[in-house]
């Protein structure tokens, strides 16, 4: 099987002037939670996960001992919310991302998910972004041969 025939649908895509609001709503609205950060031109920039969000919420110092985060006062989220407002796809980007193509397989890809503790994987041809395949959309797939093969 192809990556091709287990790609999302209608992925989720951004400029990277998009700011953090709307690809937050984006996410909210789909079951997805990453979206591909896509110049103009169609090249793929980037991604932006819930991780990468969440990154940007939690103080770093909590990674260094959980126990931390008792130490945030009450006010923190607002604070830090404030701060956010004018932050855009292109300040958060992650451009250290794994791609696959379109006729990569789909042992491929899940290789990927796993050796690499990805989520999602932008879909690329030709340079260009032209979708994206997550653990959720392989596992569709999936059940889906599973329950044409079955009866």
């Amino acid at each position: 099987m192809l990556v091709r025939y287990a790609m999302v649908e209608e992925p989720l895509q951004v400029s990277p002037k998009t700011g953090l609001r709307e690809m937050l709503d984006l996410l909210l609205q789909s079951n997805q939670d990453t979206v591909a950060v896509v110049e103009a031109d169609g090249r793929l920039v980037g991604v932006v996960g819930a991780h990468d969000v969440l990154r940007m919420i939690v103080p770093l110092y909590v990674d260094m001992d959980e126990a931390l985060a008792a130490l945030i006062h009450d006010g923190y989220f607002e604070e830090r919310f404030a701060s956010l407002k004018g932050v855009t796809a292109a300040d958060i980007v992650n451009t250290q991302v794994d791609t696959v193509a379109p006729n990569n397989t789909l042992i491929q890809a899940a290789t990927l998910f796993l050796t690499h503790h990805r989520h999602a994987l932008p879909v690329v041809e030709g340079g260009k972004h032209v979708g994206m395949i997550t653990r959720r959309s392989l596992f569709k797939r999936v059940s889906e041969k599973l329950s044409s093969n079955s009866g």
